[in-house]
C-alpha cells in the first residue's frame, strides 16, 4: 500500500513521528518505522527517502517533495523549510491524476487532510503561490506529476501532464 508523507509531528523540539495518507486514512509512523520500511522495500512511502547515511530526507527527485508541514502544537503548522518564498500555512501534495471528458484532473491531499480534485488552471495557481509541496513540478510550461505506476521504488521522476500555455 502506498503512503504519502503529509506532516511531521513534534512535541516542542522533539520529533514524535510522521503523518501519512494511504488514500483512505491517516497513519502515524515513527522515523524508525519509516526507515525500516524504506530499507526493506516492503512499503511505498512517497515524499521521503534515505540518504547515503541511512537518514530520512525529503525525496526531491522521485516524488518531487520540496517541503512538508510540521505540527508543533495543537492546530499549529509551520513549514519544515522556512524561507521568504513560503507564505502558506497549508501545503498540498499531488496524489494522482485522472482523465475525464478529455481533460486531466489532479487529486490532492492537504496538510490538514482535505482532499481536492482540481483542473490544471487551479493547480497552477496553487503551485505559483508555493502551496504545492510535493508530487508535481512545472518544466517548460508543462505540468509534471509523479506516476506511481512507473516508479521503481527509488528516485525516478516521470514526466506526465499537459502544456499549460504559460
Amino acid at each position: 500500500m502506498c503512503k504519502v508523507a503529509v506532516n511531521r509531528l513534534f512535541l516542542g523540539a522533539r520529533e514524535l513521528g510522521w503523518e501519512l495518507w494511504d488514500g483512505k486514512q491517516v497513519i502515524e509512523m515513527t522515523s524508525g518505522q519509516i526507515k525500516a520500511a524504506l530499507k526493506n522495500g516492503k512499503s511505498e512511502i512517497l515524499g521521503l527517502c534515505l540518504d547515503g547515511k541511512g537518514e530520512l530526507q525529503l525525496d526531491h527527485e522521485g516524488y518531487m517533495m520540496e517541503n512538508i508541514m510540521c505540527k508543533v502544537h495543537i492546530g499549529k503548522l509551520i513549514p519544515l523549510i522556512e524561507d521568504g518564498l513560503v507564505m502558506m500555512n497549508i501545503f498540498y501534495y499531488v496524489t494522482g491524476t485522472e482523465e475525464m471528458d478529455g481533460e486531466i484532473y489532479y487529486h490532492l491531499i492537504s496538510s490538514r487532510f482535505a482532499r481536492e480534485t482540481l483542473k490544471a488552471e487551479k493547480l497552477l495557481a496553487l503551485y505559483e503561490l508555493g502551496a504545492i509541496a510535493g508530487g508535481m513540478k512545472v518544466e517548460d510550461g508543462k505540468i509534471i506529476t509523479f506516476d506511481r505506476k512507473q516508479w521503481d521504488g527509488k528516485k525516478v521522476p516521470v514526466a506526465k501532464g499537459e502544456k499549460t500555455g504559460a
